[in-house]
């Protein structure tokens, strides 16, 4: 038995003596996002509406897109997009459900005149109308 135990320490001695010490290893700075890596510094969007950062010490920052009012009556939401888009341009409504472009005039009658206001608010927009009550028989 004490000549087994002799080759065994022999023959491990004799490995130990053949290997190098282990080498550390060097992993470079990053972030993994879903099984993506991204260097340190690199730009990422997890989302349309979440912009991130990955930052040298390889922590991932991100904002949240806070979309302001779309200024039209008609918008949609692109998905390769955070905010609604409005596909016809700035517009507004008339209380008939007439769509109105920003800068033209809709005559729902022939005495009245309506445009969409100069300014946009919160929520959707109405059209100002105004009757014309000279010619108005």
């Amino acid at each position: 038995m004490f000549s087994i135990l002799c080759v065994l320490s022999a023959v491990v001695a004799a490995c130990l003596a053949n290997t190098s010490p282990p080498q550390p290893v060097t992993v470079a700075p990053g972030c993994v996002v879903n099984g993506v890596t991204y260097k340190a510094g690199e730009r990422f969007q997890k989302s349309p509406c979440s912009p991130c950062y990955c930052s040298a010490d390889g922590h991932i920052n991100c904002a949240i897109v806070d979309c302001f009012f779309t200024p039209c009556v008609d918008a949609i939401h692109d998905p390769t997009k955070c905010c609604p888009v409005c596909p016809n341009g700035e517009n507004c409504k008339h209380k008939d459900g007439t769509i109105i472009k920003k800068g033209e005039v809709y005559n729902p009658d022939a005495h009245t005149s309506c445009k969409c206001p100069t300014s946009f608010h919160f929520g959707p927009s109405l059209a100002v109308c105004a009757v014309d009550t000279i010619n108005v028989g």
